[in-house]
C-alpha cells in the first residue's frame, strides 16, 4: 500500500484452525526492504517455502552490474526462506534461504563481480536481460517469481519466474554456505540453476522463435497418486503472444484484443539414469490443453491449473474468474464463471471426505 512493493506483496502467513483461532503466524513486510509475495509452499516435513520480494538500492545495483534503466531508485530482486513454523511457542526458524542476488552474471563491467557471457554461464541470470520498459505490471521488479513448488524425491525447488518468461530449477540439498555459490549440494552446482526452460534467449541461447512460455504462473510438480505424478504442470499465460503462437513484444491491451491464448502444459523434467535431472535437455511434453488456440480460453495474468483424482483438469482463468474442469481429450465437464468484481489468482478444488472439509463441517 505504501508503493514500494510490486503487484503481489502481501507479508503474512497463517496457519489456521477450523474455528478460526491463528495457530501460527509470521509476518514479513520491511518497507522498502523485504516483503512476501504471490506463492508459499508446505513441505513434508511441515517446513514452508515463501517467496520473498528484496529492494535493492539502484546505487547497489550499480555494484552488481546493473546498467541503468529509467528513472529509478530501487530494482527489486527474489528470495526464497525456508522457515520451520513452531506451533506450540509461535516462533519461526529460517532454516534455508536461496537469493537470486548470489547466482547473477553480467557482461557490462569486467571490474564488477560475476562478470561473464550469460550463454557460458547457464545457471546464472543475466541481471541485464530483461528491458523494464518491455514489461506489463513491473515496479522494477526483475523476475516476478509467481509460484514455488518442491520436489521430495529430487530435493529440488520448481520457481516461476514470469518475467523471463522461464521456469528454474535449483537444488534443495545445498549447506548455508553452498546455496550462495556454484558448487556442492546433491548436484555439485550449489545455488545455481540446475534446469531452466521457457525463453532461452534470456540467456543468449535463443532468440524470439525459440521462446515457450509467456508470463506462465502456477508452475507445480503434480502430487503423488495423481495421473502424471512427478510431472509439472504449467499454466502458460500466452501474454505477448499472437494467435499463431508468435511472440509479439509490442502487443497491446495485454492481448485481450489480439487473439492472445492460453495453454496448460505438462511436462517431464529429463533425466539420467540415476533419475538426476540433466540441465541441458528439453523436456517431453507429455500433455497439453489448447496448444493451438482451438479454445476461446485466455487470461493475461495469475490463473492455474490442477490435477484432480478422476485425470481431469481444474483449470482457474483468473482475467473473468472463469473455472473449467476438462477432460485429457480436452472436453469440458465444468464451465462456469464466479461472477463479482476482481480477480481469481487461483484456485484448488477438495474432495467431501477431505480431513479439512470435514474439519470445517462442510
Amino acid at each position: 500500500m505504501d508503493g514500494k512493493f510490486p503487484i503481489g506483496a502481501n507479508g503474512w502467513i497463517n496457519i489456521i484452525a477450523p474455528d478460526g483461532t491463528v495457530l501460527w503466524q509470521w509476518k514479513h513486510i520491511e518497507f522498502g526492504k523485504e516483503c512476501l509475495h504471490h506463492d508459499i509452499e508446505l513441505m513434508p516435513n511441515g517446513n514452508i517455502l515463501a517467496i520473498c520480494y528484496v529492494v535493492v538500492p539502484v546505487k547497489e545495483a550499480y555494484g552488481l552490474g546493473w546498467l541503468h534503466q529509467r528513472a529509478r531508485e530501487t530494482i527489486v530482486l527474489d528470495k526464497i526462506y525456508e522457515l520451520k513454523p513452531n506451533l506450540e511457542t509461535g516462533e519461526t526458524d529460517i532454516v534455508w534461504e536461496w537469493s537470486t542476488q548470489d547466482h547473477l552474471i553480467q557482461d557490462a563491467d569486467p571490474d564488477l563481480p560475476n562478470y561473464g557471457k550469460p550463454i557460458d554461464h547457464p545457471g546464472r541470470i543475466d541481471i541485464n536481460w530483461l528491458q523494464l520498459t518491455h514489461v506489463q505490471f513491473n515496479s522494477g521488479q526483475l523476475f516476478h517469481m509467481n509460484s514455488v513448488s518442491y520436489n521430495e524425491q529430487d530435493d529440488t525447488i520448481m520457481l516461476s519466474a514470469a518475467v523471463f518468461n522461464e521456469i528454474w530449477l535449483i537444488d534443495h540439498s545445498t549447506t548455508h554456505e553452498e546455496v550462495k555459490t556454484s558448487s556442492g549440494g546433491r548436484y555439485g552446482r550449489g545455488g545455481d540453476i540446475l534446469w531452466r526452460y521457457g525463453n532461452p534467449q534470456t540467456y543468449g541461447a535463443g532468440d524470439e522463435k525459440d521462446q515457450i512460455l509467456f508470463w506462465q504462473h502456477d508452475a507445480h510438480y503434480i502430487p503423488a497418486g495423481l495421473s502424471g505424478a512427478g510431472n509439472v504442470l504449467i499454466y502458460n499465460n500466452g501474454m505477448k503472444r499472437d494467435a499463431n503462437g508468435s511472440p509479439e513484444p509490442d502487443q497491446m491491451c495485454m492481448g485481450l484484443t489480439t487473439g492472445a491464448y492460453s495453454e496448460i502444459t505438462e511436462i517431464s523434467l529429463p533425466r539420467d539414469n540415476n533419475g538426476l535431472v540433466i540441465s541441458d535437455v528439453a523436456p517431453n511434453v507429455e500433455w497439453s490443453f489448447n496448444h493451438d488456440a482451438s479454445y476461446d480460453f485466455y487470461s493475461p495474468f495469475m490463473s492455474g491449473a490442477q490435477r484432480l483424482p478422476n485425470g481431469n483438469t481444474l483449470a482457474c482463468q483468473a482475467w473473468d474468474k472463469r473455472v473449467v474442469e476438462m477432460t485429457e481429450n480436452g472436453e469440458f465437464v465444468l464451465d462456469f464463471n464466479i461472477g463479482g468484481p476482481g480477480r481469481l489468482f487461483r484456485m484448488y478444488k477438495y474432495a467431501p471426505e477431505h480431513s479439512g472439509i470435514k474439519a470445517l463441517g462442510l
